[in-house]
């Protein structure tokens, strides 16, 4: 699932904090984790696994003392949290969401009863961060009512790579093509004269092609920079919004790429399902909808669902805020 344009601007605003470094990036990456993904809590836990020792940032810091004085239940039984199995399992990169009331005996464990059930912790969004060998970086997004979304698990994949930087998993002085490719980044390398010599991965936009110069936008990362991990540019080829940021290289830098974005959300929708859409943001209920495009009342609500999830929205008033984007993109190209 890509973002829409309007969380896309956001994703690169609040990324953008994550590039001056200071000693404080760890708490800036839960900060803007929960500013792009809204909970209650966020958790960036890095574990030494050499040293058997934990560091964990919370953020806000109000749950700091809250979560602190049952640390020592999490640190005996956090072999029964279900990221577990999911690290285990080798997809850990791939955000495991949870409610954590029907996962199976979960409740019945110490660490639900000890841990969770008292700070009123309900739903969680978990992933892995891109670390060495001999440490384990997981960042948990926890709700008290509310279960995380497609948009949520969409926004993020795409903040991974981000937070591989900002935790110095993946450092600008270490950085390393296949640390960088397992981060989530598209590697661009260049040549002397500022042309592209390879990719990691296939690109349709055709933004970055074997010997051909870099799309001008990118020009700027060639400059000096005072940056911790490069200047960042923003652009768009064909229908694709590419996120590219410079890291420091041996003679030409390193271009990592992301894709943010490729199309209007609303353009995944089927004809039918833009009625319904047009209908929502035009105020109308379910019945009256059912009414209008004579079907049953349970198939809009079933187009409605499937028109949230499409959209990554989860109320009448965001899909209204995606309709009302369309119009005015409509009438600007008009």
């Amino acid at each position: 699932m890509d973002l829409s344009g309007t969380d896309a601007l956001e994703f690169l605003r609040q990324t953008d904090r994550l590039t001056t470094g200071g000693e404080d990036l760890w708490s800036t990456a839960c900060a803007v984790a929960s500013a792009l993904i809204p909970c209650d809590v966020v958790t960036l836990n890095h574990v030494n696994i050499v040293a058997g020792a934990a560091e964990v940032v919370v953020s806000p810091a109000e749950w700091s003392a809250r979560m602190a004085r049952l640390r020592p239940v999490t640190e005996q039984y956090a072999h029964q949290h279900p990221l577990i199995a999911h690290h285990a399992s080798g997809r850990g990169a791939i955000p495991l969401r949870l409610d954590l009331r029907t996962v199976e005996g979960f409740t019945d464990t110490e660490l639900y009863r000890g841990y969770y059930e008292p700070l009123g912790l309900r739903h969680q969004l978990v992933m892995e961060v891109p670390s060495p060998e001999s440490a384990l970086v997981v960042i948990v997004l926890s709700r008290t009512a509310g279960a995380f979304t497609d948009r949520d698990e969409a926004m993020l994949v795409r903040l991974r790579p981000h937070l591989a930087l900002a935790c110095r998993t993946i450092s600008s002085a270490g950085l390393t093509e296949e640390g960088a490719i397992d981060a989530g980044w598209v590697v661009v390398t260049t040549d002397p004269d500022g042309r592209v010599d390879w990719v990691s991965e296939a690109d349709d936009s055709l933004a970055f092609r074997v010997g051909h110069r870099l799309p001008p936008e990118c020009a700027v990362l060639r400059a000096p920079t005072q940056r911790l991990f490069g200047e960042q540019v923003v652009f768009d080829s064909g229908a694709t919004r590419w996120f590219v940021r410079a890291v420091p290289g041996e003679g030409s830098p390193v271009l990592l790429a992301q894709r943010v974005t490729r199309e209007a959300p609303e353009a995944q929708l089927t004809p039918r399902q833009l009625q319904v859409l047009e209908g929502v943001a035009g105020g109308m209920s379910n019945r009256e909808l059912a009414a209008a495009l004579d079907i049953e009342e349970g198939t809009v609500r079933k187009h409605v669902e499937n028109v949230y999830r499409l959209l990554g929205v989860g109320t009448r008033v965001e899909a209204t805020r995606v309709f009302t984007e369309r119009l005015l993109r409509s009438a600007y190209r008009g």
